[in-house]
């Protein structure tokens, strides 16, 4: 049996028993309604910088557009200001706060198409501590995922503190 409980000062249902098991139709409604509130609101009011599922990666994609990227270009970039967030395995990498994209060479000329929506680190490790972090000297790429791949001089710089 559910026990369910609402708080005057939050506005998501808390389940109070720890199995989350429902006996009647009515209080398995109930607790499927509260599941999807609580991902409702944590998708949409967790920080300031607008978090969602992904982590920003249509900021990623916007400053990619600003420097003129397209689909199969592929240039060598410093991403400035990425937030790093997280302990141990599950460390995340955001990019809401990331300023304008620095190209320092083009590799190869994009198509003309648009830029992929989803992006993801190749061979590169997240630092250990949380912060603000400018990842320097990598291989950005946009073919079928924004891909942010590691080179020999690729370093973190930590810009400050989280």
């Amino acid at each position: 049996m559910c026990v369910l409980e609402r708080k005057e000062s939050d506005p998501l249902v808390r389940v109070k028993n720890k199995k989350m098991k429902c006996s009647s139709k009515r209080n398995r409604e109930k607790l499927n309604d509260s599941r999807e509130r609580k991902r409702q609101i944590f998708a949409t009011n967790l920080s300031n910088c607008g978090w969602s599922p992904d982590p920003q990666h249509s900021v990623l994609r916007e400053r990619m557009k600003e420097k003129g990227f397209t689909h199969m270009e592929t240039a060598i970039v410093d991403i400035p200001n990425i937030h790093i967030k997280g302990k141990y395995a599950s460390k995340m990498a955001f990019f809401c706060h990331i300023r304008d994209i620095i190209v320092h060479e083009q590799v190869s000329p994009g198509d003309g198409g648009k830029i992929p929506h989803k992006a993801e680190f190749k061979g590169i490790s997240l630092p250990d501590m949380n912060g603000y972090y400018d990842l320097k000297k990598v291989i950005l790429s946009s073919n079928g995922k924004m891909q942010i791949v590691k080179t020999p001089k690729t370093s973190w710089v930590k810009v400050m503190s989280a």
